[in-house]
């Protein structure tokens, strides 16, 4: 970031304040002791007069190493008193192209800001540490808006970057955050690209390292694993997502931090960083984490599945910033994993074959997320993921700190575990069922195998981390075989015995459409004038401003669909009290389409279909307990094209 020249010694430090008349630019004041600071800054011309206690800023006050705050343009600097009784909001600064900075002693701080203007229209928007924390927002004449928010400090400069053209400024106060404690046990915060992200179910079998590393510790420690796809060192950054950390992260907190793969993306110019800059950034990550206290740890990127095709040898992915890391490493003497060295050793372990099973290789129409199947050489399925996982805490165990204490003892197996037993099938519904079974010893991942009866090929239908799996994707009234295996990396076990099971009819059926649109064989119809009443049953309870739309293209169900954008509608089915399961259709089929769902009050998140697509949502007990289901659709789109609603059998 870019910063001015700054002073050593905090003018926040100074004991003692000095008073000049209403019409100076006063020095920075302090209204507390020097461990705890509020500085409240007026903004204004130099004629304004100042509210008491707070710090004269006007067009002339330039930053200065011996005022410790000011513009850093003044040219780009205007002012304007409106002449009210309120010396706050009288008066205001407008800024355009400039920062204002503040020397400040790094730790985290809350800032409120007062904007507004007594006879004109406001904008503003302020980005501070280049992370944008007031969006932009219009203020009509005469209204005021005082905005808070909280902020890392890491370089010991504030920089208040004003992104609206001509932003008004009435008052900025700064104020430090008492320093947090040490817990009783540690936190690991985890920070990230998508091969360490944790995923939610939809995206199953994808997952991240840091979503399966609490596995191979004790109980004591807590994992925060703030990772996400598609960001750099840089974005994680800018987004303020490392700001999100800093201002949580405790004493004695460890902090692992893994970056490398976005950051080489050069066709990204938003995500990519050069090995100079990459290495500036982390070095931002440590020196953040060490000012609370904490514990950083530096991870070196793992290697994609990337081999020579003649030998099969693995090759290093990203080396440059492999060695960016481990120089900022050597520089900063930071602790740091080499999961580059450690993923291609194991890699050239189990060979370009073995590696199918831990990058997300999937069959087409196993997984809702990957109706097409996948071929990606980066990311991990869940076993993968294990693995990569069981590497990193394995380094961990090796690095002689507090924390290797509670990674649990971790040895190779040294044969496939047994075979699954004890396998059940339970909340049998018309396109689903919960298979169960009793965990095998040494078992990293499950793997559930199922046809109907009627066929004689058995395929890979899901894969599962716990002894269960809810299967769904199956016809109603149909008979189906399953077993289940398990793996390690020392292989598959034999199946389990195989069970046989029946999905049943489900009592309620309806298609979601315009009025006129076909309507699925043995569906009833819900267009938009089907309001609920108590003697229809069913209906939407107000669809004011819905919208639906028919796209002419796959099954009468999936064709057309009813909605709301950006809003939220009911629909309530009128059912007896008992155990039901839910089907949900959510797509459209010349778009995408991203539903919330939530039934009988309870949030069962994002169903998110592909482009020109749809897809199916299980939900395989809900308990209603007042003779009607209660169904909420919203987010982005708020699309539904049906709903089947099934008795479940125990």
């Amino acid at each position: 970031m870019r910063k001015c020249k700054r002073k050593k010694v905090l003018p926040l430090l100074l004991a003692f304040l000095i008073t000049f008349t209403s019409f100076c630019t006063l020095p920075l004041q302090t209204e507390a002791a020097a461990d705890a600071p509020i500085l409240k800054f007026d903004f204004g011309t130099a004629a304004s007069s100042v509210q008491d206690r707070y710090t004269a800023v006007t067009p002339e006050t330039a930053y200065s190493e011996a005022a410790g705050y000011g513009f850093e343009d003044i040219s780009k600097v205007s002012a304007i008193d409106r002449k009210t009784s309120d010396p706050l909001k009288s008066d205001f600064v407008s800024v355009s192209d400039t920062s204002f900075n503040v020397d400040v002693a790094y730790g985290d701080y809350t800032v409120t800001i007062l904007s507004g203007d007594e006879d004109a229209g406001t904008n503003i928007g302020i980005q501070v540490e280049d992370i944008q924390k007031v969006q932009s927002t219009h203020l009509a004449s005469g209204e005021y808006k005082e905005q808070e928010f909280e902020i890392s400090l890491i370089d010991g400069q504030l920089n208040f970057t004003f992104t609206e053209a001509n932003s008004k400024i009435n008052a900025i106060i700064i104020e430090k955050i008492p320093e947090r404690t040490e817990a009783d046990n540690p936190t690991v915060y985890m920070a990230g690209d998508s091969t360490v992200q944790t995923y939610d179910e939809y995206w199953r079998p994808e997952a991240g390292w840091g979503q399966m590393i609490p596995r191979f510790f004790t109980s004591e420690i807590e994992f925060e694993n703030h990772a996400i796809g598609g960001r750099s060192s840089k974005t994680f950054i800018k987004e303020g997502r490392l700001d999100e950390i800093l201002r949580v992260i405790k004493p004695n907190d460890y902090f692992l931090i893994q970056f490398g793969h976005n950051d080489a993306t050069i066709s990204v110019p938003e995500r990519y960083a050069s090995v100079p800059d990459y290495k500036k950034y982390l070095k931002s990550y440590v020196l953040g984490a060490r000012q609370r206290g904490a514990i950083p740890i530096l991870v070196t990127p793992m290697g994609r599945r990337d081999f020579n095709e003649e030998t099969g040898e693995f090759r290093v992915s990203f080396s440059e910033y492999v060695q960016g890391m481990q120089e900022v490493a050597e520089e900063l003497d930071v602790k740091v994993i080499d999961l580059s060295a450690r993923s291609v050793a194991y890699y050239n372990s189990i060979g370009p074959e073995g590696t199918l099973s831990v990058f997300l290789y999937t069959d087409p129409g196993v997984y809702p997320a990957f109706p097409n199947g996948s071929k990606d050489n980066t990311h991990f399925q869940e076993y993968g993921a294990i693995q990569l996982a069981r590497l990193v805490a394995d380094e961990i165990s090796n690095l002689d700190i507090p924390l290797s204490e509670h990674v649990k003892k971790i040895e190779a197996p040294k044969k496939a575990p047994a075979k699954p037993s004890k396998v059940t099938i339970s909340k049998i519904s018309n396109a689903g069922a919960l298979v169960s079974w009793k965990k095998s010893k040494k078992a990293d991942i499950y793997r559930i195998y199922s046809k109907p009866s009627t066929s004689d090929a058995y395929k890979l239908v899901g894969t599962s981390t716990i002894p269960q799996l809810f299967l769904t994707g199956l016809d109603e009234e149909t008979s189906y075989d399953v077993y289940v295996t398990a793996v390690n990396g020392k292989g598959e076990s034999a199946h389990s015995k195989t069970k046989q099971f029946t999905t049943s009819k489900a009592m309620k059926k309806f298609d979601f459409g315009l009025t006129g649109n076909p309507v699925k064989e043995g569906f009833q119809e819900v267009n938009l004038t089907t309001l609920y009443t108590a003697e229809r049953g069913y209906g939407i309870v107000n669809a004011e401003n819905m919208i639906g739309r028919d796209r002419n293209i796959g099954d009468d169900v999936v064709r057309d669909w009813l909605g709301y954008f950006a809003s939220e509608w009911e629909f309530n089915v009128d059912v007896p009290d008992g155990i039901y399961a839910v089907k949900i259709y959510v797509g459209d089929m010349t778009g995408s389409a991203r539903t919330n769902l939530v039934i009988e009050g309870q949030d069962y998140g994002q169903v998110s279909a592909p482009r020109n697509n749809y897809t199916t949502r299980v939900v395989p007990e809900v308990l209603v307990e007042d003779g009607q289901i209660n169904f909420g659709f919203g987010g982005s789109t708020g699309i539904v094209n049906g709903v089947e609603i099934t008795a479940v059998g125990n």
